[in-house]
């Protein structure tokens, strides 16, 4: 889950500051490149050419299994499976925690004058892992997974090596965007061959309001959902055990 607001007055000095409230719970820190686009402004005046490089902040919990990412114009609280044995955990569990790390974020933005975070965008997203051999054995099974893809398997062409696919819905009223990615992929926790599938609703709030906030989320929570019935099979969801 994930909140796109404008852009704050936040430097490197506030990681650090923020950190110190959350070190208890989120122990870990790494520095990512940003997500989105960002400007690099370039000081020349000054003696030596400075520049101001924007960073996204990761802050991960003990089991490596919640983190919090940071950036000047995002905030993110992610689930993350540690190993294929944990326990999956459902929306209604992640959304209260993402509300409350939420209220901690905007009460230090305000302490430290930062100003209110004016929310563009709220954003909740799966992805989900389909390994191999299980439902798939190649790229022309694709249809067996997704009913409305073909096997892009003719007579002269064969059995296709790898297939990549980004969808894009629009949700009603122009609210905002249902986005579907099916890439193959390798897993690094155990190099197991899969097909990634990313499904990820956002919509814009009518205000910064956190009751608002969280309607949207359950808005593409449902979208998510729903679409991920719509385009992924029966047969796959007994695979599943889907209920």
């Amino acid at each position: 889950m994930a909140f796109a607001f404008v852009p704050l007055s936040w430097s490197v000095p506030h990681f650090g500051a923020f950190w110190r409230e959350l070190r208890e719970e989120y122990p870990t820190f790494e520095v990512h490149p940003p997500i989105g686009e960002f400007k690099v402004e370039f000081n020349s005046v000054a003696p030596g050419t400075i520049a101001d490089l924007p960073v996204r902040c990761w802050f991960k919990n003990d089991q490596s299994n919640r983190l919090i990412q940071v950036q000047n114009n995002r905030f993110f609280h992610n689930w993350r499976r540690p190993n294929p044995s944990a326990q999956y955990l459902h929306y209604a569990e992640l959304k209260p925690v993402f509300e409350k790390e939420w209220d901690r974020f905007r009460d230090f933005v305000q302490r430290y004058d930062l100003g209110v975070p004016n929310v563009l965008s709220c954003e909740v997203a799966y992805i989900n892992h389909l390994d191999r051999r299980v439902g798939w054995d190649n790229f022309s099974d694709l249809s067996s997974i997704f009913p409305s893809v073909g096997s892009f398997e003719g007579s002269f062409v064969k059995k296709p090596e790898t297939i990549a696919a980004n969808v894009s819905y629009v949700m009603p009223s122009h609210e905002g965007r249902l986005n579907v990615v099916i890439q193959p992929a390798i897993r690094q926790l155990d190099g197991k061959e899969i097909i990634q599938l990313s499904i990820t609703g956002s919509c814009r709030p009518a205000s910064s309001d956190t009751n608002e906030l969280m309607r949207c989320l359950d808005s593409c929570r449902e979208w998510v959902v729903r679409g991920f019935d719509d385009l992924t099979s029966p047969n796959m969801h007994k695979i599943w055990r889907k209920k």
